[in-house]
Formats: C-alpha cells, structure tokens, sequence
C-alpha cells in the first residue's frame, strides 16, 4: 500500500492517508480532489468553499458536493477546534502505560476514554495494553 507523500496534519500528529489508486475500498471511493478537500481540510477546517474551489481549480459548486458527501458518509466526523493546552493551562503531558488483565481491559479503556482529561487511550496487545495521553498540570 503507498501513502500520499504529504499526509494530513492532526494537531502534532502526522495522519498518512493511502493513495486513492493503491487500496481496496469496500466502501468509500477517494479521488484525487476528495483527498485534496481532506488535506486542505484539515489544514484549516475554517476555510471557505470558494478558497477550497479556487485551490482545487473546480467550481465551488463541486467542492461544496464533495464536502457534504464526505460529511454524509461519514469520512469527515466534524469540524473541531484544536486548543493549545499550554494556554488554557495545562502545561504538561503525561504518558501513561497501563497493563490490565484481558477480563478488565475493556472496562478499564471506557472508563479511561470517558474521561475528559484524556485525550488519547488506545487498546493494544502485548505487555502494556491501554497507552493514554493526557494534558496535565
């Protein structure tokens, strides 16, 4: 599988996204201008349709469909607003790696992901299966 070269950006973390030509999808069918709207999307989730339109060189018209086509299908969940913990004062993050038992792992990963100060929980297999992120002061 070959990934787009430039991915899209989450915050401090890099999303690689497969090329539209390189996977099998059951169900979702990206072309070029979707993963376009996506990376330029998640650049800026504030830009207007006639700024994404003028980039893409297509009728904003057209990126107005893609849009609420990915939004309808559930390719794009929201729109968010992705805060600075620093500033609203939370000036460390913690790392924590959790080891639980199989019979308690899914207890303990909802009721870690329920919490607000979490902002990442994983569920993995091996030694450590719950990593979470936090902010923290």
């Amino acid at each position: 599988m070959s990934l787009a070269p430039s991915g899209l950006a989450c915050g401090q973390v890099k999303i690689l996204i497969p090329l539209a030509s390189s996977m099998a999808r059951p169900r979702e069918e990206l072309d070029r201008i979707d993963l376009e709207v996506l990376r330029l999307l998640q650049r800026n989730a504030r830009i207007p349709h006639s700024k994404l339109a003028e980039k893409l060189k297509v009728p904003e018209a057209t990126v107005k469909h893609r849009v609420h086509r990915l939004m309808e299908r559930g390719v794009i969940k929201g729109f968010y607003t992705l805060l600075d913990p620093r500033k609203v004062g939370f000036p460390f993050s913690l790392i924590a790696l959790i080891d639980t038992s199989p019979e308690d792992l899914d207890e303990i990963f909802n009721r870690i992901r329920e919490m607000p100060e979490a902002t990442h929980v994983f569920k993995l297999t091996g030694k450590y299966n719950v990593p979470l992120i936090t902010a923290a002061r």
